[in-house]
């Protein structure tokens, strides 16, 4: 493994943002799924009773962000709009077992619809001043209609800011975010993302791009676990 730094052109003193690599990446990813799998065999199968299951399971939700926003960070407003696609398409065919699971309730609708608006954001404030407003209100609307609300939003768009630009103000917006997640939360295990991803971009795993198996996992994984619900009951 390998250390890796990128600087972005920026000037000596100023804020420098650690470079990912592609297999670090990858390594976060799998990470991110390992532990939602833990998280949501925790919540479906056993009540939510296993605290440590619960608490691993917060890191989740901002590894995928931080993710996220390291992918759009790198690309157009092409690139985003076409993350926003395939998330959808796999939100939606995750749904079916998101609402079985939770006895027929749609909402909040499941994370793959919060990064996807997350994505979408994204894609409008690539536009400057014409995409804004827009992004304001796509946030707010669909804030109240996803996981993790208006926060995870707010903290994927400042994790993109900050990969594009570090600043202090992108980190704070960030911190503050996840911390108003703690009363939601009922811990600070959140915060546990930031390390893991400081630490992973300072290794560089030997591990392929394996892009669309992430986006179907997640409809898969809820599937099986819907069939281990119904087969308890």
């Amino acid at each position: 493994m390998k250390a890796a730094r990128a600087t972005y052109g920026l000037p000596p003193g100023t804020w420098r943002a650690p470079h990912l690599s592609s297999g670090s990446v990858e390594a976060l990813k799998w990470l991110g799924l390992a532990l939602m799998v833990v998280d949501h065999t925790n919540k479906y199968l056993y009540h939510g009773h296993v605290p440590w299951m619960f608490d691993v399971g917060r890191v989740v939700m901002p590894i995928f962000g931080i993710v996220l926003a390291w992918n759009l960070a790198r690309g157009d407003e092409a690139t985003a709009w076409r993350a926003v696609r395939r998330m959808l398409i796999f939100a939606a065919l995750a749904s079916p077992a998101f609402m079985g699971m939770q006895q027929g309730r749609w909402w909040p609708l499941n994370i793959l619809f919060t990064l996807a608006t997350s994505a979408a954001v994204i894609a409008l404030l690539q536009r400057g001043r014409k995409g804004l407003m827009l992004a304001l209100v796509l946030a707010v609307l669909a804030g109240v209609l996803v996981e993790f609300w208006w926060l995870a939003i707010g903290a994927t768009v400042a994790a993109w800011y900050w990969w594009r630009e570090p600043s202090w103000r992108s980190a704070l917006a960030w911190m503050v975010c996840i911390a108003l997640l703690m009363p939601v939360n009922g811990n600070a295990w959140a915060f546990a993302a930031l390390p893991i991803v400081l630490i992973a971009s300072r290794l560089d795993f030997a591990l392929p791009r394996l892009r669309w198996i992430f986006y179907a996992a997640y409809p898969i994984h809820l599937f099986i676990l819907w069939s281990m619900q119904w087969m308890k009951l």
